[in-house]
């Protein structure tokens, strides 16, 4: 099965996918990035808790901010850097297992009987999947991350700026810390809401970029089907056309997406509104439907 895996471009073998997350290395770069990015948080710390310090009062008054607390801030963010770092290439490693075992499952069904191409089809429409559905994903995620992010911000923010206008004692300066509080939370609103709507946006396209290899999935499986029983068996029949309408259903419906979000893309863009339909004149009365099995009935005489 590993030399079948081999033979198919885009795949790793065994060897090499070892080489490529092995302990050793994976250690060594988790470990590289994680002290790298920790202590450039740190510098910044030491940095800015020097600048606060050293920085003379206004008025005789201590800086609002210790050294200390932002300090201890920039340090709690190396370590929370360090563990996402380090979950992130944990998760990336055992992605990579998870997609060459689930490959090397999927091409083993294959074995015995079935023509080469067919194994080679399958094994390019599983890439294809896998790499839309991680292309989806990671937008996703990363867009929804930011705009949690961009919306905590904005409550800081409005926070900050509700903190100073109270602590104020001029005019002049709470009415200057409520407008930018205002201006700066209005920012941070529409960064939020811009992540939102990628995220939706991201969510749509995995739901798009999943539909064509599905119906690829059903194609392969229809011919698989029709290689695997006899040409004159009736069963292989059904079973075919079971599966080509399917993938007919599966089409049919992913373009029936496609020209819904067409329709609402393009309404949301409009900005005049289509007049009503005119009513249906009192003269022209249409035909009622009977009962079930009986004729239309008869249309009402407007006149004599």
């Amino acid at each position: 099965m590993a030399e079948a895996t081999t033979e198919i471009p885009g795949f790793l073998t065994d060897r090499e996918l070892d080489d490529r997350i092995s302990d050793d290395e994976h250690s060594t770069r988790v470990s590289a990035r994680s002290w790298g990015l920790g202590l450039a948080l740190v510098g910044v710390a030491l940095g800015v808790g020097g600048a606060v310090v050293l920085a003379p009062g206004r008025d005789g008054i201590a800086p609002a901010l210790p050294a200390w607390a932002g300090a201890a801030a920039f340090l709690a963010a190396a370590v929370v850097v360090w563990n996402l770092l380090t979950v992130r290439e944990r998760t990336r490693a055992e992605r990579l297992k998870e997609r060459q075992r689930s490959c090397k499952q999927l091409l083993a069904m294959f074995e015995g009987g079935v023509d080469e191409t067919v194994r080679r089809l399958v094994a390019f429409n599983f890439q294809e999947m896998d790499r839309f559905v991680t292309i989806a994903l990671t937008q996703a995620q990363f867009s929804f991350l930011a705009s949690v992010v961009a919306g905590a911000a904005a409550l800081l923010v409005l926070l900050g700026g509700t903190t100073g206008v109270l602590l104020s004692d001029s005019a002049a300066t709470g009415i200057s810390t409520a407008v930018l509080s205002a201006v700066g939370s209005m920012l941070s609103g529409f960064v939020s809401v811009t992540f939102l709507r990628t995220y939706q946006m991201a969510t749509r396209q995995m739901s798009y970029y999943y539909g064509q290899p599905l119906v690829h999935c059903y194609l392969l499986h229809a011919e698989w089907l029709a290689q695997r029983f006899d040409l004159e068996s009736s069963v292989k029949d059904r079973l075919v056309d079971a599966t080509l309408d399917a993938s007919r259903a599966a089409q049919r419906h992913l373009l029936d997406a496609q020209r819904a979000e067409i329709a609402a893309s393009a309404g949301r863009r409009a900005t005049v509104l289509l007049p009503s339909p005119p009513a249906p004149s009192p003269a022209i009365v249409p035909a009622t439907a009977g009962p079930v099995g009986q004729p239309p009935a008869p249309r009402p005489r407007t006149g004599s």
